[in-house]
């Protein structure tokens, strides 16, 4: 015998889950980079985020230096070539995926004095605080 909970008010049909809004890229290569951005992202809000109020007044909310996200980026992306063109290649496709989740409202940019920060937008503040802190691993 098997127990199947259903929700409340569902009749027989099971619910199904949202599609995760940083996987809508059409692009293969470019779905590949914002998973991998939203990865780190949410590595490097765990290790080295800092609570900070949103300028000019607005709520305090956590974030983390740009740079800490673009260094732990480019080590995880694969690239051939030389130095010049391996770098040149995983930040267009940092700038890339940071362009592409911003004009989505999935993480916001501020700039703090000498640092550019990067937050999670808020259609993704809610999730982010309920989802498990688990670690990943590149």
């Amino acid at each position: 015998m098997v127990v199947d909970w259903l929700p409340e008010g569902a009749a027989g049909a099971q619910a199904q889950p949202e599609p995760d809004p940083w996987s809508l890229c059409r692009r293969q290569d470019q779905r590949t980079a914002v998973l991998r951005l939203k990865r780190v992202l949410y590595e490097e809000l765990i290790e080295h985020g800092v609570e900070l109020p949103i300028p000019p007044d607005g709520p305090v909310v956590r974030m983390v230096d740009q740079e800490l996200v673009r260094e732990r980026f480019y080590s995880c992306t694969p690239a051939e070539g030389t130095p010049a063109q391996k770098g040149e290649f995983r930040r267009k496709r940092f700038n890339r995926a940071v362009d592409w989740a911003e004009a989505q409202q999935l993480i916001a940019v501020h700039d703090i004095g000498p640092v550019t920060y990067l937050r999670l937008g808020r259609s993704n503040l809610d999730e982010g605080e309920d989802e498990e802190e688990e670690e990943l691993n590149c």
